[in-house]
Formats: structure tokens, C-alpha cells, sequence
């Protein structure tokens, strides 16, 4: 994945199923899903663009994939991606609704400040190393019954 000051730019390289996908046995398929968050700090506001999930089919592989999301002008925000992964049966229904819940996993792929129109590099402040208490020993002792 690469920012630019313009768009985000997303390349997936083949994903086989049978060396990448662990499945549970009655899934049929895999949706791999993505969500570009653009939060606009001096408007308060924000915008999200949903993207069409990917589906690899149970025995297939997807030879690769690429998406750019073109990115708004804004003087200060944040971008956000996430990505979630679930898997579905065309016997049982959806593979992550269980018990009327939806199961699935996601994870913040990546998460950008622009400011200026430009990625912001934060730049780590130096933290003083903490400073231990001095350990102060009992002067007398319980005498513990056995």
C-alpha cells in the first residue's frame, strides 16, 4: 500500500486458497472487505468510502487485485483503512452470523495524518527513563505461624 498526496494506492498479490485461506469446512467462499475513512479535523466531519468486497471461492485464487481511492483536498485530516475478512456457506447461510450475531475479523491497516495536503511524520519526543522509588526495607517482621 502506498499514500500519496492525492490517493491511497492498494495492491493485493495472489491469495490461493488452499496455502492462505484456513477456512472452516463448510465455507464456500472468503469476502475480504475494505473501508477508507477520510475524518476532516477543522470541518468536524468525515467520509467514509465502503469498497466492494473480494471473493475467493473455496478451491480458487485470485491472481492479484489493485484499487486507488482518490484522497480530498483537506487542510488537516486523517485517513483511516480497514480491512475485515469473513468466510460464508452456500449450505448454512452466512458463516459469520452465529446465533443472530455477526462474527468477522478486522484490523486497522493503516491510519495517515495529512496536514498541509502532506503526510504528517511525527517525530517521537524524547521520554526520560522513569525513575525507580528507592526500596525501603521493614525494620521488623510478623513472625508467621505454621
Amino acid at each position: 500500500m502506498e499514500i500519496s498526496e492525492t490517493e491511497v494506492h492498494l495492491k493485493l498479490d495472489t491469495i490461493a486458497w488452499k496455502e492462505h485461506i484456513h477456512a472452516p469446512a463448510s465455507a464456500t467462499q472468503v469476502k475480504i472487505g475494505l473501508l477508507c475513512t477520510f475524518v476532516n479535523f477543522n470541518e468536524d466531519s468525515y467520509n467514509a468510502v465502503l469498497v466492494g468486497a473480494i471473493k475467493i471461492k473455496s478451491g480458487e485464487t485470485l491472481k492479484g487485485a489493485k484499487l486507488n481511492i482518490p484522497i480530498a483536498e483537506a487542510h488537516e485530516m486523517a485517513v483511516i483503512i480497514v480491512a475485515n475478512i469473513y468466510f460464508e456457506s452456500t449450505n448454512y447461510g452466512s458463516e459469520h452470523i452465529v446465533g443472530g450475531k455477526r462474527f468477522e475479523a478486522a484490523r486497522i491497516i493503516e491510519a495517515v495524518h495529512f496536514k498541509d495536503g502532506k503526510p504528517f511524520v511525527f517525530v517521537p519526543e524524547d521520554i526520560p527513563e522513569a525513575v525507580k522509588p528507592e526500596q525501603i526495607e521493614p525494620d521488623i517482621f510478623w513472625d508467621i505461624e505454621e
